[in-house]
């Protein structure tokens, strides 16, 4: 058992590898230099378990100070916890990733605070980020070096109303369920990443988990208002790397409207099954293009609100169920 001591005015508590320890409820700011010694001590390899800190029983205000100067976060730092605010904003000159499980199962947190200057050099955000946290708002816009959005990014965060991505011009991967079950969630714009190759499975899919299931059945009046997508608007823009949207890709948000355009995603060889599954879209646009191979099934369907879909020139297109145009008052 290794135990590190984190220092302040306040006094110190412990941490070690593998559980965690019960912190003063009077904290608000942890430092310790030692964090900077073990994150290049172990360079990545994080073959033993974990060191946690030991936040399981802290509901306050957690801020991380300059003089840390991490270069990124071990995987599960802050899992679990019961902060209900972090700010980072100190580190945003020297943080280049997050590892897996950063802020995960964090049931309070509601505010993860990057600072006027966001974080210029992040790079990398591991799996399950913020998953099932009650963050409220995201903003990636001064991440301008980011490329990567590993799987569960976001995933089930039901406060979440605002996710800005802005203007990534490396963003390539976003991967799946990354904004899954995000029923707050009003509108997310792709326009701002050109550089694009994939968007993963059920990445705004809006279906219950069991869990909230069987919440809705002891309180259907509640769970009916907060399983219900407030999703309204999804922008695309020049896409000319994106060659893939995975299944499920907004199935089920059934309040989201206006004109769905991929035509600046001219290079799409596969659109996945059930892409815009029971939503209320009243316009579909796909434009010329000449490495479309596949559209999955149920495409289109039960979009009860579709007026028009218009298809370009698809050479490579073997197959399409034009059953998912039932709906459609125009081709």
């Amino acid at each position: 058992w290794r135990f590190f001591y984190f220092w302040d005015a306040l006094g110190c508590f412990g941490v070690h590898s593998g559980e965690k320890e019960e912190a003063p409820e009077d904290w608000s700011v942890i430092v310790g230099d030692v964090v900077l010694e073990w994150v290049n001590k172990f360079s990545g390899d994080y073959e033993d378990a974990p060191i946690t800190l030991g936040l399981a029983h802290f509901d306050g205000s957690v801020i991380l100070e300059e003089r840390l100067q991490l270069g990124g976060f071990p995987p599960h730092w802050l899992e679990g916890c019961n902060m209900h605010t972090l700010d980072i904003s100190q580190l945003c000159k020297t943080v280049m990733y997050f590892d897996d499980f950063f802020c995960a199962d964090c049931p309070n947190l509601k505010k993860l605070d990057f600072g006027d200057d966001g974080l210029p050099k992040l790079v990398t955000i591991g799996c399950a980020f913020l998953q099932n946290s009650k963050v409220e708002s995201i903003d990636l816009s001064k991440s301008t070096k980011l490329e990567v959005i590993e799987a569960h990014y976001l995933h089930r965060c039901t406060a979440l109303k605002t996710m800005t991505f802005g203007t990534l011009p490396q963003f390539q991967d976003l991967n799946m369920y990354a904004m899954e079950g995000c029923y707050a969630l009003e509108e997310v714009d792709f326009s701002g990443l050109p550089a694009l190759t994939k968007i993963g499975w059920n990445t705004l899919r809006m279906v219950p988990s069991e869990e909230e299931e069987d919440a809705a059945e002891e309180d259907p009046e509640g769970a009916a208002t907060l399983l219900t997508s407030a999703l309204t608007k999804v922008t695309f823009g020049k896409h000319p790397e994106l060659v893939v949207i995975d299944e499920m890709f907004c199935m089920n948000a059934t309040r989201l409207t206006g004109t769905v355009d991929l035509s600046g995603a001219f290079n799409l060889q596969r659109i996945q099954h059930y892409f815009l599954l029971d939503t209320a879209v009243t316009a579909v646009v796909l434009g010329d293009m000449p490495s479309l191979e596949f559209i999955g099934t149920d495409f289109l369907t039960n979009c009860e609100q579709l007026v028009s879909v218009t298809l370009g020139k698809m050479p490579q297109l073997a197959t399409i169920q034009l059953e998912f145009l039932a709906c459609a008052k125009s081709l």
